[in-house]
C-alpha cells in the first residue's frame, strides 16, 4: 500500500529594535522578515510535525 507524509518545520528566532511608532516598527519588521537569511535562523528554536496519508487520501495521522 503506498503511504504519503506531508512534513512541516517551523524555525522561531528573535530580533529586537527600536522604532518611534508602530508604523515605523512595521515597516523595519517587514525589512527584517524579507531580507533574514537561512543562518539568521541558525541558534532559532525549531518545532517538527507530520501528517501520514493512505493513498487515495485516507488518514493515518493527523498533525499533532
Amino acid at each position: 500500500m503506498e503511504y504519503h507524509i506531508t512534513m512541516e518545520r517551523t524555525q522561531r528566532i528573535v530580533f529586537s529594535f527600536t522604532a518611534n511608532n508602530d508604523s515605523e516598527a512595521e515597516e523595519k519588521a517587514n525589512e527584517l522578515c524579507n531580507s533574514a537569511a537561512p543562518s539568521d535562523f541558525a541558534g532559532g528554536d525549531e518545532e517538527r510535525d507530520y501528517a501520514l496519508c493512505k493513498s487515495g487520501g485516507i488518514l493515518v495521522k493527523d498533525w499533532s
